[in-house]
């Protein structure tokens, strides 16, 4: 019976005696750098773009493919024009030009 009893409480106490993967700051390498669990790279074999990201695999940190290919950052047309910003239908309107106009010859008339 007490054989028992000390067999349970040593099976309690086995979890706390094995750290987790975060008390150990656990972390992936790649180009010569560690890599957080979570965080995303670009790489694969034999030359492939491949979205990665660090996880654990059982007890050991592991490269997982997230997508084939990588995303690209591009930029795109220009969204309008400064008349278009400024009414937001594209059109430039009386009451701006006389506004703007005003304003200009202002500022000319500032000037030495």
């Amino acid at each position: 019976m007490l054989a028992g009893l000390a067999l349970v409480l040593t099976m309690s106490l086995v979890p706390a005696a094995v750290p987790s993967a975060a008390a150990h700051d656990c972390k992936c390498r790649f180009a010569g750098r560690d890599w957080s669990l979570g965080q995303r790279a670009c790489f694969g074999p034999d030359g492939a773009s491949r979205l990665m990201e660090c996880r654990m695999n059982q007890n050991i940190t592991a490269w997982v493919e997230v997508a084939d290919g990588c995303p690209a950052a591009a930029l795109g047309p220009p969204q309008g024009s400064v008349r278009g910003t400024l009414h937001g239908d594209g059109s430039s309107g009386p009451a701006v030009r006389a506004t703007l106009s005003a304003a200009f010859r202002a500022s000319a008339a500032a000037q030495p």
